[in-house]
């Protein structure tokens, strides 16, 4: 890889770290707050100002390796209007992993459409570059917050399914479990799970695309 793609690379997970996390976050509160929850607006959090969901570690992991997170969110269930408070939350928890698919989208729209500017081969290799980094950062982040697992967004998604005591005795263990998972992506090729499912969404994406540009070329 040469230089100049590494810095390209760098400035792509460092326009994911201050706007497509704290997008991710405000898409949460936004949700909760539809629900009636306020908690995360009284407490600043919704808002797309990175430096109010900024986590150094998570940061710091965007940066190197090009997979991060933010502060969570904080939401109270029990402000929910809906009386299925499971359901709610589920929505609150896919609102994050739905805002990096529809970051996702519109970043292949756009590269889509640089294909019929007149850019010179190098310009439109540099932009290429930059796209297709932008569109397989955000759907590896819906991906991986989709997993079945605690904390992760996909955990929320499956409590609606179990029994409030098992949720109860998950959650407790929620910390070690997530630490079992970076071990596992560590000491395993699940990541490669992660970017084989992300090929099969941004070929649906393109193809939705083209689908729809082929209307009109």
């Amino acid at each position: 890889m040469q230089m100049s793609e590494i810095v390209l690379r760098l400035l792509v997970k460092l326009f994911v770290l201050v706007a497509i996390l704290p997008l991710h976050e405000f898409a949460h509160g936004w949700m909760a707050k539809k629900m009636g929850d306020r908690t995360a607006q009284m407490l600043g959090r919704l808002t797309l100002n990175p430096i109010k969901h900024l986590d150094y570690i998570g940061a710091l992991c965007m940066l190197v390796v090009g997979f991060g997170w933010a502060k969570p969110v904080p939401i109270n269930p029990e402000n929910f209007k809906w009386k299925n408070k499971k359901l709610a939350t589920a929505l609150v928890a896919f609102a994050g992993p739905a805002s990096n698919l529809i970051a996702a989208f519109v970043g292949c729209f756009i590269w889509e459409l640089l294909t019929f500017a007149p850019f010179s081969i190098e310009v439109f290799e540099t932009l290429s570059i930059v796209f297709s980094c932008f569109v397989s950062i955000n759907i590896g982040l819906a991906i991986f917050n989709l997993l079945p697992i605690p904390p992760l967004d996909g955990s929320k998604i499956l409590y609606i399914f179990l029994p409030d005591r098992w949720i109860y005795q998950i959650e407790s263990y929620s910390q070690y479990i997530m630490l079992g998972l970076f071990a596992l992506m560590y000491l395993t090729n699940i990541d490669s799970f992660i970017w084989l499912v992300g090929d099969i969404v941004f070929r649906w994406m393109i193809g939705i695309i083209n689908a729809f540009l082929g209307l009109f070329v």
